[in-house]
């Protein structure tokens, strides 16, 4: 009886320490190279900081130290992958909060899903643009970094339907090698259309790396196929890459296990060997 006990408290020990483990929700920071072949040498080192899927519900103190972190970071450009609010009255928090987020080349955004749901995207649109964010619906905009052209292109949210990547796309020299193209989409589903169009790097959200994944096994839910394929990290396929970033907040539960919130930090490098 006595061994059975001693036997019953080990392996409820371990599933405490799993569970607290797994269970730890504080901010990652993912510093992540990404290698472009005939990447243009002004952009060598180029750094943009990557958050998405911000859920905002209330004052929480994580945006505060994704933004503090950010500031620390000091990337050149810094983008926002859709899901910003659920409910409209949220709008003007999650102003509050993004506002203060600065870099040399600006803050870009996309929409995602929630942003349409919520049922007021164009006074999200609005508020987003008086804040300073410079937020792509289905265009392109043309950066000039010390000569090089840096095309950021934004498609609206295709998890809705609302992509038009040939519209967004219109004007942008994809296969300019004196020029880079960046891509920002809400949900990892754009991707067959971007390694069509041979779009070197993708930058998404939307699945929040699962929010629940267990170990060797990944994620357990997924609301569609290519979440689960593409759920959180970087892929290559084709001569396209693409990194999903885990989010920074949550929705339907509030619950994430060994799936931290995560600020990216990319870093474009041209291939080794290369100026």
């Amino acid at each position: 009886m006595k061994r059975k006990l001693k036997l019953a408290a080990v392996l409820l020990s371990v599933v405490l320490i799993v569970v607290v483990i797994g269970a730890g929700c504080g901010l990652e920071t993912t510093r992540q190279p990404v290698e472009i072949a005939h990447l243009p040498a002004r952009l060598q080192g180029f750094t943009i900081a990557h958050l998405s899927d911000l859920h905002v519900k209330e004052k929480e103190s994580i945006y505060r130290e994704a933004i503090e972190r950010i500031a620390k970071l000091k990337p050149d450009l810094v983008v926002l992958t859709g899901d910003f609010v659920e409910t409209p009255d949220k709008i003007g928090l999650c102003i509050d909060i993004v506002r203060q987020i600065e870099a040399p080349y600006g803050v870009w955004a996309v929409l995602g899903n929630w942003d349409y749901w919520m049922g007021k995207p164009k006074e999200l649109v609005t508020q987003l643009r008086r804040a300073g964010i410079h937020v792509l619906m289905n265009e392109h905009a043309k950066i000039d970094v010390d000569g090089t052209p840096l095309y950021l292109v934004g498609v609206d949210d295709p998890f809705t339907d609302h992509a038009e990547l040939d519209k967004a796309l219109k004007g942008v020299p994809i296969d300019n090698r004196g020029a880079f193209v960046l891509l920002l989409a809400h949900s990892p589903d754009i991707f067959e259309s971007a390694k069509e169009k041979a779009i070197p790097l993708t930058l998404v959200g939307h699945t929040h790396g699962g929010q629940v994944r267990l170990p060797l096994i990944g994620p357990i839910y997924s609301l569609t196929p290519t979440m689960r394929k593409y759920s959180a990290g970087l892929f290559q396929e084709n001569g396209s890459q693409m990194y999903v970033n885990r989010g920074l907040g949550w929705s339907q539960t509030r619950l994430r296990f060994f799936c931290r919130p995560e600020l990216t930090l990319i870093t474009l490098h041209g291939p080794k060997g290369s100026e």
